[in-house]
């Protein structure tokens, strides 16, 4: 079954690039710069991503972000936290079920950055949507009933 969970996950991804690619921005060259989020990133620009559910941070993560080729997209994230939430009104879990949160760069903007963001049990997808993330400026949606998403630019400290 977690193929199946995983196959699902990658052909939403492949709709979610695409969709980033095409959909949001005029077609541009193969070479076009837009901004990626990876950990081959140097210099000063990172961004920081929470994810509350019901009020609650369940999640909390920092990346360094720069202008590359789409090509250059590798950032990503995973977590878990306990069930209990009913996802888009109809996938109901309960608090003993592990839930698993997946975050990966769905596309780039010249001024943007396009997560993909997933939750799904061991058995099925819960909620796969998108998320966009200005590096220059706080971001934040309500991807799902009492599920918040929120990005921001992170200043690096002096002497790190």
């Amino acid at each position: 079954m977690k193929k199946s969970i995983v196959g699902a996950v990658c052909i939403l991804w492949l709709i979610s690039h695409a969709y980033g690619q095409h959909a949001m921005q005029k077609p541009a060259p193969s070479g076009d710069i837009v901004w990626i989020w990876s950990g081959d990133c140097a210099g000063d620009n990172r961004i920081g991503l929470e994810i509350l559910l019901e009020g609650k941070k369940i999640f909390s993560h920092s990346g360094p972000i720069c202008r590359g080729k789409r090509s250059s997209e590798n950032g990503r994230a995973e977590f878990y936290f306990k069930g209990g939430h009913r996802f888009q009104g109809k996938y109901a879990t309960v608090p003993t079920e592990k839930i698993e949160g997946n975050i990966w760069q769905a596309g780039g903007d010249p001024d943007a950055i396009i997560l993909g963001i997933s939750f799904a049990t061991k058995n099925r997808i819960l909620l796969n949507t998108l998320h966009i993330a200005k590096p220059d400026g706080p971001t934040s949606s309500e991807i799902d009933n009492g599920i918040v998403v929120r990005t921001f630019p992170v200043l690096r400290q002096p002497g790190r």
